[in-house]
């Protein structure tokens, strides 16, 4: 568990929120489940790990 935390914190500090999507505004955190779709390599991955940096790191 240990190093599972310490990949995520390195994953999570290597993320910029220099730019961020307009459509991060827009989702409803909130809710039970959000669903995220798209092709490979749109930002799909990013969209999550900046939320999870501006909303908690």
């Amino acid at each position: 568990m240990e190093t599972l935390l310490k990949k995520h914190n390195i994953l999570i500090s290597q993320t910029s929120t220099d730019i961020v999507r307009e459509i991060m505004y827009s989702i409803d955190w909130g809710k039970q489940l959000v669903a995220i779709r798209g092709s490979r390599g749109v930002g799909k991955t990013t969209l999550i790990r900046q939320y999870i940096k501006m909303k908690y790191g």
